[in-house]
């Protein structure tokens, strides 16, 4: 009887938390609070990194244009040389 006696609260306290969950929506609930928080957070991060790949395609654009600008520069010159050495320029 003594080992009843120490071995049923132990019981009891082993099974308490089972007792009190009863079912799985308080942790549902907080895992879809955690989700909703983390994804809250998310678009801001993908926001910037949004705004920052425009902003990188935007810089490639305009790369790309000097780039055939000076090309066109270079071919015009080749063809009728440099406009600044011209012997009739002052």
């Amino acid at each position: 009887m003594n080992w009843l006696k120490k071995w049923v609260p132990i019981a009891m306290l082993a099974g308490a938390p089972l007792a009190y969950a009863q079912n799985n929506e308080a942790m549902d609930s907080a895992k879809q609070a955690s989700t909703a928080v983390v994804l809250a957070a998310t678009p801001q991060r993908g926001l910037e990194e949004e705004q920052i790949r425009a902003l990188q395609k935007d810089l490639e654009t305009i790369h790309s244009e000097l780039a055939a600008q000076r090309a066109r520069d270079d071919q015009r010159e080749q063809v009728i040389g440099d406009p600044n050495s011209h012997p009739l320029w002052p």
